[in-house]
């Protein structure tokens, strides 16, 4: 698949300055593309409670989706974002028969590219994730926003891209 880049939509300043967590690059091609995505969990954990993205994050297609070339930004729900969602809508999709319906939710969260503080704050941007879903990320409100969802817009990187964390699910 070929990486959506963001769009700009309004733009109310420059790039911040230095000591946001920006990403420093990985040695692109001297790794395994199968790789890219193996530090994602790790990352993940340290940002705090992440247990039913955990389990996503472990399927295949989402390694695949990890692992794209380009990189990836993930914007991550919390197991409390999973908890709001309404009428127990996730106690609906956690059985096994229902785990395409996870996955397919989960990768409206995977953002071809890397989304950084660096490169867009100040902005309003469209993005179109790896399953087609349009997400617009306001980084001029406060707290940043994305379709409307708060979040925490920290620019936690992994090997092959950057985890952004999330106060709802996109569905």
């Amino acid at each position: 698949m070929r990486p959506v880049l963001a769009q700009p939509l309004i733009s109310r300043r420059k790039a911040l300055a230095g000591g946001l967590g920006l990403f420093a690059g990985a040695s692109g091609a001297a790794l395994a593309q199968t790789n890219l995505g193996a530090d994602f969990i790790p990352a993940l954990r340290g940002l705090g409670s992440f247990r039913i993205l955990e389990q996503i994050a472990a399927t295949p297609e989402i390694k695949a989706a990890l692992a794209q070339p380009g990189g990836a930004t993930v914007l991550a729900p919390t197991d409390t974002a999973f908890a709001l969602l309404p009428n127990n809508q996730l106690s609906s999709m956690l059985p096994p028969q229902n785990a395409d319906t996870l996955r397919r939710i989960m990768l409206r969260h995977i953002i071809p590219g890397r989304l950084t503080t660096q490169l867009y704050a100040g902005q309003i941007i469209q993005v179109t994730s790896v399953s087609g879903y349009k997400v617009t990320i306001d980084l001029i409100r406060t707290p940043p926003t994305a379709n409307g969802i708060s979040m925490h817009w920290r620019d936690t990187n992994f090997l092959n891209g950057a985890i952004q964390v999330l106060n709802g699910v996109l569905l």
